[in-house]
């Protein structure tokens, strides 16, 4: 074979060697530049977020008003805190009572508060009466107290409705006549007393009855 063929055969097979593995490498890179990067997997342990358990709130079940000895006992307490504070014992009695009542009873406990605060002003000017030096005889002392006892059935009579006590309007009669006793002075003293005490087993009946409704069941109210 001429020298001049070897060589140029030598060349094209060195030329096709050549594109092969450029070829092949070109291929190659193709692939790594249009393939997705391979992200190895990572594992976490994963942990759900803690949350704070929030707990709703109860809601409040609010009761209906009951007219006992327990809330002269509130009024009571309320006074006592904010003595001398007529403004704020009103507005706390009023947030206070909100916590347990609806609305509407709300404004009935404190149209009962203005009957109690009456009493206890009534109360407050009989004592101070009986602690004066014009009261001298153990008879003014007793109709003093007669007539404390007549205030606070004013006091009862004024929280009663006929559904709870039907003959709550006849309270007003009593108390009129027994006022109308005291302020009698053509009476002798033993003779007032006398008239008083007569109806002085009503008043203490009456109050228990009231004290016993309010605090009975449905079922073992007791009866007129």
């Amino acid at each position: 074979m001429p020298r001049s063929m070897h060589i140029s055969l030598s060349m094209v097979m060195a030329s096709a060697t050549a594109l092969f593995f450029f070829g092949v490498v070109g291929f190659n890179m193709s692939d790594r530049l249009t393939e997705p990067e391979s992200v190895s997997p990572v594992i976490l342990n994963h942990v759900p977020p803690v949350t704070a358990q929030v707990q709703p709130s109860p809601s409040v079940v609010k009761q209906p008003l009951k007219v006992d000895r327990n809330l002269r006992l509130f009024f009571e307490h309320e006074i006592s805190q904010h003595r001398g504070d007529e403004a704020g014992i009103r507005k706390q009695l009023q947030i206070d009572l909100s916590s347990h009542l609806n609305d509407e009873d709300v404004q009935q406990a404190m149209r009962i508060f203005e009957n109690y605060q009456r009493y206890e002003h009534a109360a407050a000017g009989i004592e101070q009466q009986e602690s004066s030096a014009n009261i001298k005889s153990a008879q003014d002392i007793q109709l003093l107290q007669h007539q404390m006892d007549i205030l606070r059935a004013e006091y009862l009579g004024s929280q009663l409705s006929d559904q709870l006590f039907p003959s709550a309007h006849q309270l007003s009669d009593m108390v009129s006549t027994q006022m109308n006793i005291l302020q009698d002075h053509s009476l002798d003293p033993k003779e007032r007393i006398k008239q008083l005490m007569a109806t002085q087993v009503q008043l203490q009946a009456f109050a228990q009855h009231q004290d016993a409704l309010s605090a009975c069941q449905n079922s073992s109210c007791p009866t007129q």
